[in-house]
């Protein structure tokens, strides 16, 4: 298998698990609570970061006139 493969299968998988954890999450321990949050707290820090430099790279290019 590919590399890319690799990485695309070991995404896949720990989305399936944040998933389950979301499903189950009235019944994780107070530890488990605190992993899932950091967990959404990367995944939008990743998901966001993008548009973030776009918009910084597109108010920078704007303010040197």
């Amino acid at each position: 298998m590919s590399l890319v493969g690799l990485v695309v299968r070991r995404v896949v998988g720990g989305f399936r698990r944040w998933l389950s954890e979301a499903r189950s999450y009235g019944e994780l321990d107070d530890d488990r609570r605190h992993l899932f949050w950091k967990k959404l707290q990367v995944a939008a820090f990743l998901a966001l970061m993008p548009l973030f430099v776009a918009l910084g790279a597109v108010s920078r290019a704007v303010g040197k006139r």
